[in-house]
């Protein structure tokens, strides 16, 4: 039976298992991540692992969750930067939400179809719906306040805020898209919702 852990204890090996299975994802996907290489990479029983997560998808739920608070702090930042016209801050937005995919490890790795498709499966359905409501809260903020300044007006929040959810859509089937015209097709998808912000 593994030893009581201290509240400080919990938290570093929480914050340690969080990079240690991100780091895992980046490297090897969610598939070869594993929960023996966690222990020893952390220095925990397997034991010692249940008492923070009941399974290894629970795990990778929560390193997404928390690269997704990351991934919030720096599209605001981005959002904050100077902008000529409400289209170049949309266009922003839009490639920030592409690049992500790239510019994130973790985010790339759940951008393969039969990764996503492990992950979903594990995490229930419950938890699945939480995560994609408060995903919608945060960006219906964003063009709620776009619209009380002036940014945007022919086009419902609500819709806008399902954009980013496109997005993950349309990368999770960059394979089928075709990955040698997908950059191409992405910029004339961005400009084409662009020009909804142009007055």
């Amino acid at each position: 039976m593994p030893r009581p852990f201290s509240e400080e204890e919990k938290h570093q090996i929480r914050l340690k298992l969080l990079k240690a299975a991100s780091d895992s994802m980046a490297q090897m996907g969610i598939k070869k991540t594993s929960i023996d290489e966690l222990v020893r990479t952390v220095g925990i029983s397997k034991g010692g692992f249940y008492i923070f997560y009941p399974s290894k998808e629970a795990l990778i739920f929560d390193v997404i969750q928390t690269t997704q608070e990351t991934i919030r702090e720096d599209l605001k930042q981005v959002l904050l930067e100077k902008w000529d016209t409400p289209r170049e801050l949309f266009v922003r937005f839009l490639e920030f939400l592409f690049d992500s995919f790239d510019r994130y490890p973790v985010m790339k790795a759940i951008a393969q179809p039969e990764e996503m498709s492990i992950l979903m499966r594990s995490v229930p359905l419950e938890k699945q719906q939480s995560e994609h409501q408060d995903d919608d809260d945060f960006f219906l903020a964003i063009f709620d306040e776009w619209k009380t300044r002036g940014l945007v007006f022919h086009i419902d929040s609500k819709v806008l805020a399902g954009v980013p959810s496109l997005v993950m859509a349309l990368v999770l089937q960059k394979e089928m898209i075709g990955k040698d015209r997908f950059e191409d097709l992405i910029k004339l998808f961005i400009n084409g919702l662009a020009k909804e912000f142009e007055g």
